[in-house]
């Protein structure tokens, strides 16, 4: 576990500089501005047509299910604070993202279980695609991590269940609801 005093230097150190924070608060709470770009893409190019209703079905459905199903069953049971509220310090807040809150729901981060159900989707149907989107989920949970949302080990349970519904959801749903080409 980190220290106190090395926590608490690691953050008015952030503070400090304003190119490295905004850096940051980016990948931590507008990572999927990405996700958006990617789709984008898909949906662009004639040639990636193929599977375009499993893709966004299955996406939809992996989304769902890990943010809104497991995450929130997790956190009825597991009450862990998040960094901020261990160390009392104030991290960036957006317009739109990342609340304080005095609520102990850290574990696991409900950001990374996301990116990563959507990603790991992606990247069955087009690996160089969800590839890209994995590598953006790996740098929004570090970013999480940096700006004192989350532990380190948030972001892996994150990853691990939103990859391990992205992975059943392919694996039943698809074989439910889609006949893949």
């Amino acid at each position: 576990m980190i220290s106190e005093k090395n926590y608490l230097d690691f953050q008015k150190h952030i503070d400090r500089s304003v190119l490295y924070k905004y850096f940051w608060i980016f990948w931590g709470n507008y990572a999927f501005i990405i996700f958006v770009l990617v789709g984008g893409y898909i949906f662009a190019k004639p040639e990636l047509h193929e599977n375009w209703q499993a893709l966004i079905g299955l996406s939809v459905l992996s989304f769902v299910i890990s943010r809104g199903v497991v995450v929130s069953l997790i956190n009825q049971f597991v009450k862990r604070v998040r960094p901020y509220q261990r160390y009392n310090t104030k991290p960036e807040e957006t317009k739109f993202f990342s609340f304080r809150d005095k609520v102990h729901d850290s574990f696991p981060s409900r950001h990374t279980a996301a990116y990563f159900s959507v990603a790991a989707v992606v990247f069955y149907f087009y690996p160089i695609l969800g590839a890209i989107l994995i590598g953006t989920s790996i740098v929004a949970g570090v970013a999480r991590v940096i700006m004192g949302w989350h532990w380190p080990t948030d972001i892996l349970g994150g990853a691990i269940i939103g990859s391990g519904v992205a992975y059943l959801t392919i694996h039943f749903a698809s074989q439910l609801f889609f006949t893949l080409t």
